[in-house]
């Protein structure tokens, strides 16, 4: 009787983790100043043109959206992805260049990315659970610590 080869059992990748922040909750005070600075320049070019209001409202409103608009966040064994309004970015795991710690949580840098448009590719988790350091490592292979 011929021997059967048996598969090799890898290990398991951790579960999903998923969480939301939303920064205006943990300072109301510059949301709201961002809030009332937003509506008063868009109230400013209303008195002289609607449709450039809407329009640079919308804008400013999309410029700022990361402090005034909850964001969720996944990280899973394909990358990480942040959902926030009408945007949704992915970041595979064979494009992240290094993991930095950040103010307010980690910052994920995105391979190949020009300086000068690193802001637009890289990705910062706020408010992160305790355990995602333990899950980027698991998942990326890098460590980073958080600050305290």
């Amino acid at each position: 009787m011929p021997v059967q080869p048996t598969a090799k059992l890898l290990p398991a990748a951790p579960p999903a983790l998923s969480w939301s922040d939303w920064p205006a909750r943990r300072q109301p005070g510059r949301a709201v100043l961002v809030a009332v600075l937003l509506g008063a320049a868009t109230a400013v070019v209303a008195s002289v043109d609607h449709l450039l209001a809407v329009l640079g409202g919308a804008l400013l409103l999309g410029a700022t959206s990361e402090i005034l608009l909850p964001t969720h966040y996944r990280v899973d064994a394909t990358g990480i992805t942040t959902r926030r309004a009408l945007r949704t970015r992915q970041l595979a795991w064979d494009r992240v260049a290094a993991l930095r710690p950040h103010d307010d949580g980690i910052a994920v840098q995105a391979a190949g990315a020009r300086r000068w448009l690193a802001r637009r590719h890289d990705i910062v988790l706020r408010g992160p659970p305790p355990e995602l350091s333990a899950r980027l490592a698991a998942y990326s292979g890098m460590r980073v610590e958080f600050r305290s």
